[in-house]
C-alpha cells in the first residue's frame, strides 16, 4: 500500500457487518483479512447520510476484530482535499446510500481506489432491532415550542422609517425562493427530519396578509435569471412593501469546511438591489448560520436576521414581520463592514 490516500465507498455494507459475530464469523473474518493484508493501520470514516448507522457497525467490526482504530471525518473535506492528503497506511471510507449493488471488489475510479459492497434492502431484521419503550408526545405542541424558541432568537438588524412591522391593509410582495423553501437547518451531523416544516409565505397568508409571491432566483444555483428578476421587480413596484428572502444557501455553507469569504450568492445580492430600486420600502429577511457581507445594506429599509430558524422558523418570521412578536434576539457575532475588517 503506497502513501497516497485511498478514498473508499461502502454502500450499505451490513451484509458483511453485523453485530452478531457467531452467525457471521466467516464474512467478518474475510472482511477483516482484507484490511490486514493491505497493512491498513488506521481508518477514517467519511459518513454521508447513511440512515442505519453503517459507520457504527464498521467501527465496531474493525476495532473489535481487527484492532484497527477508527475515527470519523466530514466527507466534504475528504472529497475536496483528498489529493492533498498523504496518510501512510490509512484508509478513508465514504458511506453512501446509493451504489452499484455489486459484491465487494476493488476497482479504480478517478484514480482513487474504490471498495464497494453489496446493498442490503429491508433495513434491520426484527432480531437485530434495538428495543425501546413506546413513547408518545404532542407533535403540534412541540412544534409551537420550536416556534417560540425561533421567535426569541431572531434579530432586527435595521428598521428605518418603521417599515416593519407591516401594516394591516398593505399589499406585500414576498420575493425569494427561500420564503417558500426555507434554509432552516445546518448540514452534516446537524441534519434532522422535521416533524412539520413551516415557511414564512404560507404563514403570512394564514395571518391574513395580502401577499403576492415572486420566486426571484433558483436557490440550487447562483446565476441571475432575467425572467425571475423581471417578475420580482414587477411585484415590488405594485406593492406597498417588498420583502426579499435571501442568504446563505446549502451550497454556500455547510459542515466540515470553511467559507472562503463572507459573500452571499451574487444572484441574491443583485436581486435585493433590483427590488430596492423598484420599491423604496424594501425589507430583507436573511437566513444562514453566520455573518454575511451586505453590499446593499444602505439600499434597504429593514433587515431581519432569521438565522437557521428550525422547522417552525416560518411561523416565527411571519409573527415578527406582522408585529405579533417583538424581535428581541441579540447577535452572537459582529458583522464586519468588509472581510478586511475581520481580524
Amino acid at each position: 500500500m503506497n502513501n497516497s490516500i485511498m478514498y473508499q465507498e461502502i454502500h450499505m455494507i451490513r451484509d458483511s457487518l453485523k453485530l452478531t459475530y457467531d452467525a457471521n464469523k466467516d464474512k467478518i473474518k474475510d472482511f477483516v483479512k482484507t484490511f490486514k493484508e493491505k497493512e491498513i493501520r488506521n481508518v477514517v470514516i467519511a459518513a454521508r447520510g447513511s440512515s442505519d448507522n453503517v459507520g457504527t457497525y464498521l467501527k465496531y467490526i474493525l476495532e473489535i476484530y481487527a484492532h484497527i482504530p477508527v475515527s470519523f471525518a466530514a466527507s466534504s473535506v475528504i472529497t475536496k482535499y483528498n489529493s492533498y492528503l498523504n496518510f501512510k497506511n490509512t484508509l478513508v471510507i465514504g458511506i453512501s446510500q446509493s451504489g452499484s449493488g455489486k459484491d465487494i471488489f476493488e476497482c479504480e475510479k478517478n484514480g482513487i481506489s474504490c471498495l464497494v459492497a453489496k446493498p442490503r434492502s429491508g433495513g434491520l431484521k426484527k432480531e437485530e432491532s434495538f428495543s425501546r419503550k413506546e413513547f408518545k408526545y404532542d407533535k403540534d405542541a412541540h412544534h409551537m415550542i420550536a416556534a417560540k424558541v425561533a421567535e426569541g432568537s431572531m434579530q432586527l438588524l435595521k428598521n428605518d422609517g418603521a417599515v416593519l412591522p407591516i401594516k394591516k391593509g398593505q399589499k406585500i410582495a414576498v420575493i425569494g425562493e427561500m420564503a417558500k423553501s426555507p434554509r432552516f437547518q445546518g448540514a452534516g451531523s446537524s441534519v434532522i427530519n422535521p416533524t412539520i416544516l413551516d415557511n414564512a409565505f404560507d404563514n403570512l397568508k394564514k395571518l391574513g396578509v395580502d401577499v403576492v409571491y415572486a420566486r426571484g432566483y433558483d436557490k440550487t444555483k447562483d446565476c441571475e435569471d432575467a425572467a425571475l428578476f423581471s417578475e420580482a421587480v414587477a411585484a415590488a413596484k405594485n406593492a406597498d412593501v417588498a420583502i426579499v428572502f435571501a442568504g446563505l444557501t446549502e451550497a454556500f455553507e455547510g459542515e466540515g469546511y470553511d467559507r472562503i469569504d463572507l459573500e452571499m450568492p451574487k444572484s441574491h445580492n443583485a436581486l435585493i438591489s433590483a427590488v430596492a430600486k423598484a420599491n423604496e420600502n424594501t425589507a430583507v429577511v436573511l437566513a444562514g448560520g453566520s455573518v454575511v457581507n451586505m453590499p446593499w445594506v444602505n439600499e434597504v429599509k429593514a433587515i431581519l436576521n432569521s438565522g437557521l430558524g428550525g422547522q417552525a422558523g416560518g411561523i416565527a418570521v411571519a409573527n415578527i414581520l406582522t408585529g405579533k412578536v417583538n424581535p428581541s434576539g441579540k447577535t452572537s457575532e459582529t458583522y464586519p463592514l468588509s472581510y478586511s475588517d475581520a481580524p
